[in-house]
Formats: structure tokens, C-alpha cells, sequence
């Protein structure tokens, strides 16, 4: 897992190291915490760290080592959009400060045995009082 700030963008073919019976994976990281809002990235084996969503799965695994295969992503970054921005994302729900607004009628993604929802997140943290938003398939925001 790579640290606070960075996301894995590729996994190496190989086993990086073997001690006995323990094979350490490799990968590639790329420092992510400096982007500005509404930034893309293609990430491996991730998911979507606070702050950002996926807005696509990828339909062909990004790698794989041993048997394990690692699933492709593109992630946005979303914590500093304006109330009341719309973004459509795949296979995550809402974070904390958005609800669904919309689910989609088909799949956005599917690889291997998995199909991912696809929905329609807004950002609703620090509406004024009174202000009402349709949400579909989300309990009321806590």
C-alpha cells in the first residue's frame, strides 16, 4: 500500500523480492496530494482515496503477478468542487458531503465477473438551511 498522498499506477511483472515463502509485489507510485480539484488519474490496484472518486473501471485487468490481477481505475479529484457540482462515477457511492442524485439504468463497467453501478454524485455539504435535493437510492445524509 503506498503512503498517505500516493496511489499506485502500475504493478511490476515480477515479484520485486522473495524471502522463504514471502514474494513482496512492486509497483509504481505517483505523489497524487498536490492536484488541483477535478483532476484525472489512471491508477492499478487502487481504489479512490479520500477526496477523489472513480470515474471509470477500466474493462481489462491493468496487471497481474501470480494470480493475482489488478483492476484499472480512473479516479477524479472532488473535495474542493463548489456545492452543488455534478459528477458522474463508476462503481463508488457517494462520499461523505455528496449524495446520489441518479443511479444509471445499465452497468459502467464489467470485467472478469464483476459489473460496477454507475451514478450521479452532488455535492450537498454546507447548502443553507431549507435548501431540498432529490437523491435517489442514498439514505439521508447524517
Amino acid at each position: 500500500v503506498p503512503p498517505t498522498g500516493w496511489i499506485t499506477t502500475g504493478i511490476l511483472t515480477n515479484y520485486c523480492a522473495s524471502i522463504w515463502t514471502i514474494s513482496y509485489i512492486g509497483r509504481v507510485i505517483k505523489r497524487i496530494d498536490g492536484y488541483g480539484v477535478g483532476t484525472l488519474v489512471d491508477v492499478c490496484g487502487d481504489t479512490a482515496p479520500l477526496g477523489w472518486v472513480t470515474t471509470v473501471i477500466k474493462t481489462s485487468y491493468c496487471g497481474s503477478i501470480g494470480t493475482s490481477y489488478y483492476i484499472g481505475r480512473t479516479i477524479r479529484r472532488i473535495d474542493t468542487y463548489p456545492i452543488g457540482t455534478l459528477i458522474d462515477i463508476c462503481g463508488d457511492t457517494a462520499p461523505t458531503g455528496w449524495v446520489t442524485t441518479a443511479v444509471k439504468t445499465s452497468y459502467c463497467s464489467s470485467i472478469g465477473l464483476s459489473s460496477f453501478i454507475g451514478r450521479t454524485i452532488q455535492r450537498i455539504d454546507n447548502y443553507p438551511a431549507g435548501t431540498t435535493v432529490d437523491i435517489c437510492g442514498d439514505a439521508a445524509p447524517t
